[in-house]
């Protein structure tokens, strides 16, 4: 299932306490150190008047170099290859391409694709006129933004907030807010917690220690879907006194953390970088964790 963002222009979402909340939950997709700069190569063909290869390139390095973070895309200009992920299969080049999608009910602007087994991830972003991409001028949907969106797909996040909410005024301002609601060029700071959390500096990186920022992690009473920073989970919730239970989906199943357990019988004893968790809380509260 490719992620997409759509083409609503002024998103409206329903607060309601106690429900479950998202916060720059990634979608099981992070690359290893060492295919890190990500090489990414850009097809022109079919792009509206006004956006150029220099365009994609700029989307692409608002995710690197930023601060706490090791991550960094690679452009590696234009390309005659389409999106091969949504039709045959990998390729072995990661590729941003034009292709007309279908509009009915209702328009995606882009699609990002990716495969576990080849480690490679295609973004194609819509021709169809209903999806009225262009360079954010006239009325047109503004297709740097929408890049940069699919771009934090690709590196590896989801949206910020489930779709249809509840969504905080931080994931609502997120660059992976699920809704287009204009132009926004830029990773917010819940865009970028995500991004630290996934890939965070390197040691002689110039940004480690203490330099990195404290992860603020905040519940509401009932379920929450949240991603912690690695480490032993007992720990990690010490400060959070609201949490009775952690549950984590891997490949043998559910894994638990119950508070109160005896640890023999605990089956989530870590988190995993990157790894979202429910987390059941009979109270709102929240605490700064030091990554």
């Amino acid at each position: 299932p490719g992620a997409t963002i759509t083409p609503s222009r002024a998103a409206t979402t329903e607060r309601a306490p106690g429900s479950v909340t998202a916060q720059w939950a990634p979608w099981g997709w992070r690359w290893d150190a060492s295919e890190l700069p990500l090489q990414v190569v850009y097809n022109p063909s079919d792009a509206p008047a006004g956006f150029t290869g220099a365009d994609a390139a700029g989307a692409l390095a608002t995710w690197s170099n930023v601060p706490g973070s090791s991550f960094a895309f690679a452009y590696s200009g234009e390309t005659s290859l389409t999106t091969s992920m949504d039709v045959t299969g990998p390729d072995g080049v990661n590729v941003i391409a034009w292709k007309h999608i279908d509009c009915n009910p209702g328009c995606v602007l882009g699609v990002t694709t990716k495969s576990f087994t080849s480690h490679e991830a295609d973004i194609v972003l819509n021709t169809n006129p209903k999806a009225n991409l262009g360079t954010g001028a006239n009325g047109t949907v503004d297709t740097t933004s929408v890049l940069v969106h699919e771009a934090g797909h690709l590196l590896g996040l989801e949206h910020s907030c489930p779709i249809f909410g509840p969504c905080s005024d931080a994931e609502i301002e997120a660059v992976m807010f699920y809704a287009y609601g204009g132009a926004l060029r830029q990773p917010g700071p819940d865009d970028i917690d995500g991004l630290t959390l996934l890939y965070p500096a390197l040691p002689g990186s110039g940004v480690i220690g203490d330099a990195l920022p404290a992860l603020t992690v905040s519940l509401e009473s009932g379920w929450n879907l949240v991603t912690m920073p690695t480490g032993q989970v007992a720990p990690l919730v010490n400060g959070l006194s609201c949490v009775d239970a952690v549950y984590s989906l891997g490949g043998a199943g559910w894994s638990t953390w119950i508070r109160g357990l005896p640890a023999p019988l605990q089956t989530l004893t870590t988190t995993e970088p990157g790894s979202a968790v429910w987390v059941y809380s009979s109270a709102a509260c929240a605490a700064s964790i030091q990554p």
